[in-house]
């Protein structure tokens, strides 16, 4: 093993020990235990995906409306609120490290906004 298939293991194993993934964890599971929200769930994370990566602006208005409106009716659900602020904040986690990285090792990458 190379010493950077050895750090990055490290690397897994304290994000795994961070509260912020404990709290993403907990909150799956409590969404897992109801599978029809789930389900639910799942497809307004796949529509929000699908919106963000979509090149086609015709209906991107429309389809962001109909994100804003499913989320703030699944939202009402306390499990499925939690998860969602879960799953942010794992994902500003992740997206923190990955920046710190790149940054660091000075990858020559244009501004992508």
């Amino acid at each position: 093993m190379s010493n950077i298939d050895y750090y990055v293991n490290r690397a897994i194993e304290e994000i795994k020990s961070e509260s912020v993934y404990r709290q993403y964890t907990t909150s799956l599971e409590k969404l897992n235990a109801n599978p029809e929200i789930k389900r639910q769930v799942d497809e307004l994370r796949r529509l929000n995906y699908q919106a963000q990566v979509k090149n086609d602006d015709t209906d991107s208005y429309d389809t962001i409306d109909d994100i804003d409106d499913k989320i703030n009716e699944l939202s009402c659900i306390p499990e499925v609120n939690q998860f969602l602020e879960a799953e942010a904040a794992l994902c500003r986690l992740l997206q923190d490290i990955s920046v710190r990285v790149h940054e660091a090792i000075h990858l020559d990458v244009p501004d992508l906004n």
